[in-house]
Protein backbone atom coordinates (compact mmCIF):
# COMPACT_ATOMS: atom_id res chain seq x y z
CA UNK A 1 0.00 0.00 0.00
CA UNK A 2 1.34 3.34 -0.69
CA UNK A 3 1.93 5.80 1.69
CA UNK A 4 2.20 9.17 1.29
CA UNK A 5 3.41 11.78 3.62
CA UNK A 6 3.49 15.51 3.48
CA UNK A 7 5.05 16.22 6.83
CA UNK A 8 4.67 19.91 8.32
CA UNK A 9 7.08 20.35 10.75
CA UNK A 10 6.10 23.15 13.66
CA UNK A 11 8.79 24.55 15.93
CA UNK A 12 8.81 27.45 18.45
CA UNK A 13 8.52 30.95 17.06
CA UNK A 14 12.22 32.56 16.62
CA UNK A 15 12.41 36.20 15.99
CA UNK A 16 16.17 36.83 14.71
CA UNK A 17 17.04 40.48 14.91
CA UNK A 18 20.15 42.25 13.94
CA UNK A 19 21.96 41.43 10.31
CA UNK A 20 19.17 40.32 7.09
CA UNK A 21 19.35 36.29 7.34
CA UNK A 22 17.29 33.68 6.16
CA UNK A 23 15.76 31.19 8.23
CA UNK A 24 13.72 27.58 7.62
CA UNK A 25 9.75 28.21 7.63
CA UNK A 26 8.97 24.46 7.52
CA UNK A 27 9.74 21.27 4.97
CA UNK A 28 8.02 19.86 2.40
CA UNK A 29 8.89 16.16 4.07
CA UNK A 30 7.26 13.80 1.22
CA UNK A 31 8.00 10.47 2.65
CA UNK A 32 6.87 7.14 1.11
CA UNK A 33 7.37 3.67 2.83
CA UNK A 34 10.42 1.97 0.72
CA UNK A 35 10.55 0.72 -2.39
CA UNK A 36 8.15 3.43 -3.28
CA UNK A 37 9.83 6.69 -4.51
CA UNK A 38 8.80 10.32 -4.51
CA UNK A 39 10.03 13.16 -6.81
CA UNK A 40 9.53 16.78 -6.05
CA UNK A 41 8.73 19.00 -8.36
CA UNK A 42 7.86 22.88 -7.80
CA UNK A 43 6.50 25.05 -5.21
CA UNK A 44 4.27 28.71 -5.60
CA UNK A 45 3.01 30.99 -3.36
CA UNK A 46 0.12 33.37 -4.03
CA UNK A 47 0.09 35.23 -0.55
CA UNK A 48 1.66 34.96 2.78
CA UNK A 49 -0.63 31.97 3.84
CA UNK A 50 -1.36 30.39 0.51
CA UNK A 51 1.22 28.05 -1.76
CA UNK A 52 0.97 25.37 -4.13
CA UNK A 53 3.36 22.60 -4.51
CA UNK A 54 3.42 19.05 -6.91
CA UNK A 55 5.06 16.22 -6.92
CA UNK A 56 5.38 12.28 -7.61
CA UNK A 57 5.29 9.13 -6.64
CA UNK A 58 6.35 6.02 -8.36
CA UNK A 59 6.01 2.84 -7.95
CA UNK A 60 8.87 -0.30 -7.48
CA UNK A 61 10.38 -1.94 -11.02
CA UNK A 62 8.44 -3.53 -12.84
CA UNK A 63 5.20 -2.22 -11.66
CA UNK A 64 4.87 0.66 -13.51
CA UNK A 65 1.83 3.18 -11.89
CA UNK A 66 3.09 6.74 -10.99
CA UNK A 67 0.83 9.10 -9.18
CA UNK A 68 1.21 13.07 -9.41
CA UNK A 69 -0.28 15.21 -6.54
CA UNK A 70 -0.69 19.28 -6.57
CA UNK A 71 -1.36 20.57 -2.61
CA UNK A 72 -2.61 23.39 -1.38
CA UNK A 73 -2.32 25.77 2.03
CA UNK A 74 -4.64 28.18 2.96
CA UNK A 75 -3.52 28.83 6.21
CA UNK A 76 0.27 29.59 6.27
CA UNK A 77 1.55 25.46 6.25
CA UNK A 78 -0.63 24.58 9.37
CA UNK A 79 -2.19 21.99 6.97
CA UNK A 80 -2.55 20.75 3.51
CA UNK A 81 -5.04 19.27 1.34
CA UNK A 82 -5.06 17.50 -2.13
CA UNK A 83 -6.00 19.79 -4.61
CA UNK A 84 -5.32 17.72 -8.04
CA UNK A 85 -4.64 14.43 -8.44
CA UNK A 86 -3.95 11.58 -11.23
CA UNK A 87 -3.31 8.38 -10.62
CA UNK A 88 -1.77 5.41 -12.56
CA UNK A 89 -0.75 7.88 -15.35
CA UNK A 90 3.23 6.96 -15.37
CA UNK A 91 3.46 10.71 -16.05
CA UNK A 92 5.43 12.99 -13.79
CA UNK A 93 4.48 16.58 -12.46
CA UNK A 94 6.65 19.28 -13.82
CA UNK A 95 5.71 22.68 -12.78
CA UNK A 96 3.44 24.72 -10.73
CA UNK A 97 2.96 28.58 -12.33
CA UNK A 98 0.93 31.68 -10.79
CA UNK A 99 -0.22 34.18 -13.02
CA UNK A 100 -2.82 36.19 -11.38
CA UNK A 101 -5.86 35.19 -10.57
CA UNK A 102 -4.96 31.49 -12.23
CA UNK A 103 -2.55 29.01 -10.89
CA UNK A 104 -1.08 26.36 -13.96
CA UNK A 105 -0.28 23.09 -13.17
CA UNK A 106 2.03 21.41 -16.01
CA UNK A 107 2.77 17.67 -16.32
CA UNK A 108 4.67 16.25 -19.22
CA UNK A 109 2.86 14.40 -21.81
CA UNK A 110 -0.29 15.34 -20.35
CA UNK A 111 -1.17 18.65 -20.67
CA UNK A 112 -1.65 21.91 -18.41
CA UNK A 113 -4.55 22.24 -15.95
CA UNK A 114 -5.88 25.76 -14.84
CA UNK A 115 -7.73 27.02 -11.51
CA UNK A 116 -8.87 30.05 -10.27
CA UNK A 117 -7.75 29.53 -7.04
CA UNK A 118 -9.78 33.30 -5.62
CA UNK A 119 -13.00 32.07 -6.63
CA UNK A 120 -15.19 29.80 -4.78
CA UNK A 121 -15.88 26.67 -6.64
CA UNK A 122 -13.65 27.22 -9.12
CA UNK A 123 -12.90 23.75 -11.17
CA UNK A 124 -9.69 22.96 -12.88
CA UNK A 125 -9.82 23.76 -17.06
CA UNK A 126 -7.31 21.69 -19.21
CA UNK A 127 -5.51 23.90 -21.45
CA UNK A 128 -4.34 22.63 -25.04
CA UNK A 129 -2.69 19.19 -24.80
CA UNK A 130 0.97 19.28 -25.71
CA UNK A 131 2.76 15.92 -26.31
CA UNK A 132 5.91 16.62 -24.73
CA UNK A 133 8.86 17.52 -22.35
CA UNK A 134 7.84 21.32 -20.93
CA UNK A 135 10.60 23.81 -20.51
CA UNK A 136 8.53 26.82 -19.80
CA UNK A 137 4.98 28.51 -19.57
CA UNK A 138 4.25 32.00 -19.33
CA UNK A 139 0.44 33.26 -19.35
CA UNK A 140 -0.39 37.25 -19.50
CA UNK A 141 -3.59 36.75 -18.73
CA UNK A 142 -6.56 34.23 -18.85
CA UNK A 143 -6.42 33.89 -22.90
CA UNK A 144 -3.37 35.24 -24.22
CA UNK A 145 -0.45 32.64 -23.06
CA UNK A 146 2.85 30.75 -24.60
CA UNK A 147 3.45 27.12 -23.88
CA UNK A 148 7.60 26.21 -24.06
CA UNK A 149 8.44 22.15 -24.63
CA UNK A 150 10.27 19.55 -25.95
CA UNK A 151 8.62 17.33 -28.55
CA UNK A 152 9.55 13.23 -29.24
CA UNK A 153 11.55 14.19 -31.99
CA UNK A 154 14.03 16.21 -29.53
CA UNK A 155 12.65 20.15 -30.90
CA UNK A 156 12.12 22.82 -29.07
CA UNK A 157 8.49 24.27 -29.82
CA UNK A 158 6.98 27.48 -28.30
CA UNK A 159 3.04 27.80 -29.07
CA UNK A 160 1.15 31.25 -29.31
CA UNK A 161 -2.55 31.70 -27.87
CA UNK A 162 -4.31 34.75 -28.51
CA UNK A 163 -7.97 34.43 -27.10
CA UNK A 164 -7.41 30.98 -26.27
CA UNK A 165 -6.66 29.93 -30.22
CA UNK A 166 -3.40 28.97 -31.09
CA UNK A 167 -1.92 31.83 -33.77
CA UNK A 168 1.83 31.01 -33.91
CA UNK A 169 3.97 28.04 -33.30
CA UNK A 170 7.70 28.08 -33.48
CA UNK A 171 10.16 25.03 -34.22
CA UNK A 172 13.71 26.02 -32.72
CA UNK A 173 16.67 24.32 -34.48
CA UNK A 174 19.38 26.63 -34.47
CA UNK A 175 18.96 27.49 -30.79
CA UNK A 176 16.54 25.73 -28.14
CA UNK A 177 15.40 27.92 -25.22
CA UNK A 178 14.58 26.77 -21.99
CA UNK A 179 13.39 29.85 -20.28
CA UNK A 180 10.73 32.51 -21.85
CA UNK A 181 9.23 35.94 -20.67
CA UNK A 182 7.33 38.36 -22.22
CA UNK A 183 7.70 41.68 -20.63
CA UNK A 184 4.93 42.30 -23.43
CA UNK A 185 2.61 40.37 -24.75
CA UNK A 186 4.49 40.49 -28.37
CA UNK A 187 7.72 40.80 -27.05
CA UNK A 188 9.56 37.99 -25.37
CA UNK A 189 13.10 37.40 -24.03
CA UNK A 190 14.64 33.72 -24.28
CA UNK A 191 17.74 31.94 -22.70
CA UNK A 192 18.94 29.46 -25.42
CA UNK A 193 21.41 26.87 -25.57
CA UNK A 194 24.19 28.54 -28.17
CA UNK A 195 23.69 24.97 -30.59
CA UNK A 196 21.67 21.95 -30.65
CA UNK A 197 24.46 19.99 -29.17
CA UNK A 198 25.05 21.77 -26.46
CA UNK A 199 23.75 21.50 -23.17
CA UNK A 200 23.62 24.85 -21.50
CA UNK A 201 21.80 28.51 -22.37
CA UNK A 202 24.49 30.61 -23.38
CA UNK A 203 22.59 32.80 -25.47
CA UNK A 204 19.21 35.35 -24.43
CA UNK A 205 17.04 35.86 -27.72
CA UNK A 206 14.74 38.64 -28.21
CA UNK A 207 11.35 38.34 -30.01
CA UNK A 208 9.24 40.68 -31.75
CA UNK A 209 6.43 40.15 -34.07
CA UNK A 210 8.57 42.30 -36.95
CA UNK A 211 11.85 41.16 -36.73
CA UNK A 212 11.19 37.77 -35.29
CA UNK A 213 13.97 36.25 -33.37
CA UNK A 214 17.89 37.64 -32.92
CA UNK A 215 20.82 37.10 -31.06
CA UNK A 216 20.71 40.16 -28.28
CA UNK A 217 23.73 38.61 -25.99
CA UNK A 218 25.70 35.63 -26.44
CA UNK A 219 28.67 34.92 -24.30
CA UNK A 220 30.28 30.92 -24.66
CA UNK A 221 31.86 30.83 -21.28
CA UNK A 222 28.65 31.53 -19.44
CA UNK A 223 25.70 29.72 -18.56
CA UNK A 224 22.66 31.27 -17.80
CA UNK A 225 19.93 29.83 -15.68
CA UNK A 226 17.22 32.12 -14.90
CA UNK A 227 15.49 35.60 -15.72
CA UNK A 228 12.96 37.96 -14.62
CA UNK A 229 11.27 41.07 -15.66
CA UNK A 230 10.35 43.64 -12.93
CA UNK A 231 8.46 45.92 -15.41
CA UNK A 232 8.58 46.48 -19.18
CA UNK A 233 12.11 47.73 -19.46
CA UNK A 234 14.40 46.54 -16.73
CA UNK A 235 15.18 42.77 -16.93
CA UNK A 236 17.75 40.58 -14.67
CA UNK A 237 19.54 37.26 -16.15
CA UNK A 238 21.51 35.38 -14.08
CA UNK A 239 24.00 32.44 -14.06
CA UNK A 240 27.00 30.33 -13.65
CA UNK A 241 30.24 32.17 -11.75
CA UNK A 242 27.86 34.96 -10.00
CA UNK A 243 27.23 36.29 -13.07
CA UNK A 244 24.27 38.80 -13.25
CA UNK A 245 23.20 40.66 -16.58
CA UNK A 246 20.83 43.21 -16.35
CA UNK A 247 18.76 45.77 -19.21
CA UNK A 248 17.28 49.06 -19.05
CA UNK A 249 15.72 48.97 -22.79
CA UNK A 250 13.66 45.85 -23.23
CA UNK A 251 16.49 43.39 -23.88
CA UNK A 252 17.84 45.03 -26.87
CA UNK A 253 21.46 45.93 -24.75
CA UNK A 254 22.90 43.89 -21.47
CA UNK A 255 25.18 44.79 -19.18
CA UNK A 256 27.80 42.53 -16.91
CA UNK A 257 26.75 43.23 -12.86
CA UNK A 258 29.82 42.11 -10.52
CA UNK A 259 28.35 40.17 -7.86
CA UNK A 260 31.59 39.49 -6.11
CA UNK A 261 30.81 35.39 -5.64
CA UNK A 262 31.89 32.72 -8.03
CA UNK A 263 28.95 30.39 -7.28
CA UNK A 264 26.40 29.24 -9.77
CA UNK A 265 22.86 31.81 -9.34
CA UNK A 266 19.82 29.63 -10.21
CA UNK A 267 17.04 31.90 -9.60
CA UNK A 268 16.31 35.77 -9.78
CA UNK A 269 13.45 37.71 -8.65
CA UNK A 270 12.96 41.54 -8.83
CA UNK A 271 10.29 43.28 -6.06
CA UNK A 272 10.45 46.58 -8.05
CA UNK A 273 13.67 47.82 -10.65
CA UNK A 274 16.04 48.21 -8.32
CA UNK A 275 14.98 45.95 -5.23
CA UNK A 276 15.96 42.62 -6.20
CA UNK A 277 17.33 38.74 -5.09
CA UNK A 278 19.38 36.49 -6.29
CA UNK A 279 19.66 32.85 -5.13
CA UNK A 280 22.63 29.87 -5.97
CA UNK A 281 24.89 26.87 -4.65
CA UNK A 282 26.12 26.39 -1.51
CA UNK A 283 22.84 28.01 -0.22
CA UNK A 284 24.08 31.62 -1.69
CA UNK A 285 21.41 34.47 -1.29
CA UNK A 286 22.49 37.83 -2.51
CA UNK A 287 20.38 41.19 -2.10
CA UNK A 288 20.59 44.37 -4.04
CA UNK A 289 18.57 47.62 -3.80
CA UNK A 290 20.52 50.01 -6.14
CA UNK A 291 19.76 47.89 -9.27
CA UNK A 292 22.54 45.24 -9.10
CA UNK A 293 25.30 47.85 -8.36
CA UNK A 294 26.42 46.07 -5.44
CA UNK A 295 24.83 43.00 -3.31
CA UNK A 296 25.06 42.27 0.28
CA UNK A 297 25.15 38.57 1.22
CA UNK A 298 22.49 37.12 3.42
CA UNK A 299 22.79 34.35 5.93
CA UNK A 300 21.13 31.25 4.86
CA UNK A 301 20.22 28.23 7.10
CA UNK A 302 21.40 25.45 4.85
CA UNK A 303 24.10 25.16 2.61
CA UNK A 304 22.61 23.20 -0.14
CA UNK A 305 21.70 24.43 -3.61
CA UNK A 306 18.96 26.81 -3.60
CA UNK A 307 16.47 26.97 -6.71
CA UNK A 308 14.12 29.37 -6.58
CA UNK A 309 13.55 32.37 -5.38
CA UNK A 310 10.39 34.71 -5.17
CA UNK A 311 7.93 37.07 -3.78
CA UNK A 312 4.34 37.52 -3.04
CA UNK A 313 5.09 41.87 -2.03
CA UNK A 314 7.51 43.88 -1.23
CA UNK A 315 7.88 41.65 2.45
CA UNK A 316 6.89 38.01 2.39
CA UNK A 317 9.68 35.66 0.16
CA UNK A 318 10.30 32.35 -0.35
CA UNK A 319 13.14 29.96 -1.15
CA UNK A 320 12.95 26.79 -2.52
CA UNK A 321 15.49 24.36 -1.92
CA UNK A 322 14.70 20.99 -2.99
CA UNK A 323 12.08 20.16 -0.43
CA UNK A 324 13.34 22.68 2.00
CA UNK A 325 11.32 26.26 2.08
CA UNK A 326 12.57 29.75 4.04
CA UNK A 327 10.66 32.36 4.24
CA UNK A 328 10.62 36.02 4.99
CA UNK A 329 7.77 38.65 5.84
CA UNK A 330 9.64 41.77 5.94
CA UNK A 331 11.77 42.00 2.95
CA UNK A 332 14.83 41.00 5.04
CA UNK A 333 14.90 42.89 7.99
CA UNK A 334 14.25 40.18 10.22
CA UNK A 335 13.31 36.65 9.27
CA UNK A 336 10.93 34.59 11.23
CA UNK A 337 10.85 31.07 11.56
CA UNK A 338 7.21 30.82 12.86
CA UNK A 339 5.36 27.86 12.15
CA UNK A 340 1.31 27.91 13.79
CA UNK A 341 1.10 24.27 13.92
CA UNK A 342 0.00 21.69 17.40
CA UNK A 343 -0.28 17.86 15.95
CA UNK A 344 -1.45 15.23 18.47
CA UNK A 345 1.14 14.72 21.49
CA UNK A 346 3.31 11.61 21.26
CA UNK A 347 4.29 10.25 24.69
CA UNK A 348 7.74 10.63 25.00
CA UNK A 349 10.06 9.33 27.91
CA UNK A 350 12.28 10.23 29.52
CA UNK A 351 11.96 14.01 29.09
CA UNK A 352 14.66 15.84 29.14
CA UNK A 353 16.73 12.94 28.02
CA UNK A 354 20.63 12.21 27.84
CA UNK A 355 20.68 8.57 25.50
CA UNK A 356 17.62 6.64 24.67
CA UNK A 357 14.53 8.15 24.03
CA UNK A 358 11.26 5.36 23.84
CA UNK A 359 8.52 6.55 21.79
CA UNK A 360 4.64 4.69 22.81
CA UNK A 361 3.18 3.94 19.94
CA UNK A 362 -0.30 5.34 19.79
CA UNK A 363 -2.88 2.75 20.25
CA UNK A 364 -4.11 3.19 16.66
CA UNK A 365 -1.29 2.94 15.56
CA UNK A 366 -0.72 -0.33 17.07
CA UNK A 367 -2.39 -2.28 14.08
CA UNK A 368 0.31 -0.19 11.01
CA UNK A 369 2.59 -2.08 9.39
CA UNK A 370 4.49 0.44 8.46
CA UNK A 371 5.65 3.66 10.74
CA UNK A 372 8.17 6.69 10.02
CA UNK A 373 9.60 8.77 12.54
CA UNK A 374 11.22 11.93 12.04
CA UNK A 375 13.39 13.94 14.45
CA UNK A 376 14.26 17.65 13.80
CA UNK A 377 16.05 19.89 15.76
CA UNK A 378 15.14 23.83 16.77
CA UNK A 379 15.98 25.02 13.44
CA UNK A 380 13.52 22.56 11.29
CA UNK A 381 16.63 20.86 10.23
CA UNK A 382 15.77 16.45 9.74
CA UNK A 383 18.52 15.06 12.27
CA UNK A 384 16.87 11.43 12.06
CA UNK A 385 14.61 9.35 9.85
CA UNK A 386 13.28 5.97 10.57
CA UNK A 387 11.23 3.50 9.04
CA UNK A 388 9.45 1.07 11.64
CA UNK A 389 8.00 -1.82 10.09
CA UNK A 390 8.41 -4.17 13.27
CA UNK A 391 6.93 -2.76 16.95
CA UNK A 392 5.27 -3.36 19.96
CA UNK A 393 3.73 -0.59 21.76
CA UNK A 394 6.57 1.52 22.23
CA UNK A 395 9.98 2.11 20.12
CA UNK A 396 13.24 3.71 21.25
CA UNK A 397 15.99 5.87 19.16
CA UNK A 398 19.32 6.46 20.66
CA UNK A 399 20.46 10.55 20.65
CA UNK A 400 23.45 10.31 22.83
CA UNK A 401 25.13 11.71 19.79
CA UNK A 402 23.00 14.86 18.86
CA UNK A 403 23.69 18.28 19.86
CA UNK A 404 21.84 18.92 23.56
CA UNK A 405 18.93 21.22 22.92
CA UNK A 406 15.54 20.97 21.93
CA UNK A 407 13.97 18.68 19.37
CA UNK A 408 10.43 17.65 17.43
CA UNK A 409 10.22 13.93 17.27
CA UNK A 410 6.89 12.88 14.74
CA UNK A 411 5.57 9.62 14.19
CA UNK A 412 3.26 9.04 11.38
CA UNK A 413 1.64 6.66 9.23
CA UNK A 414 1.67 8.54 6.16
CA UNK A 415 -2.10 9.82 6.84
CA UNK A 416 -2.27 10.80 10.27
CA UNK A 417 0.89 11.67 12.45
CA UNK A 418 1.68 12.47 16.27
CA UNK A 419 4.34 14.79 17.88
CA UNK A 420 6.15 15.67 20.51
CA UNK A 421 8.91 18.27 21.99
CA UNK A 422 11.87 16.86 23.55
CA UNK A 423 14.91 18.12 25.60
CA UNK A 424 18.30 16.20 24.86
CA UNK A 425 20.88 17.04 28.04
Amino acid sequence: MKRILVLLIFSFSLSLIGYSQWNNHYYFNISVTPPWTSSFADAVFTSSDTGFFCYTVYAPSPSSPNDIFLKKTTDDYASWTTDYTNSNIGISSYSVKYFKPFIYYLWNFQGILRINWKQEGSGWQSLPNTIGYYRDFFAHDSSNYKILYLDASNRVIQRYFENNIEVRTDTFLTYKPSKIYYPKDTVGILLSLSSPSTGYNTVILKYTPSSGYSVVYQDQNQKFSDLYFPSINFGYVVGDSGIVLNSNDLGDTWNILNTGFNLKLNSVFFVNDSTGYVVGDSGLILKTSNYGLSWQQQNSPINTTLNKVFFVNDSVGFILSGQTLLKTTNGGIVWINEIPFTPNTLSVFPNPVTRICNIKIPSNFLTEKYLTLYLYNSSGRLIQQHYIDKHSEKVSINLEKEAKGLYTIILSNGKKFYGNKIIVQ
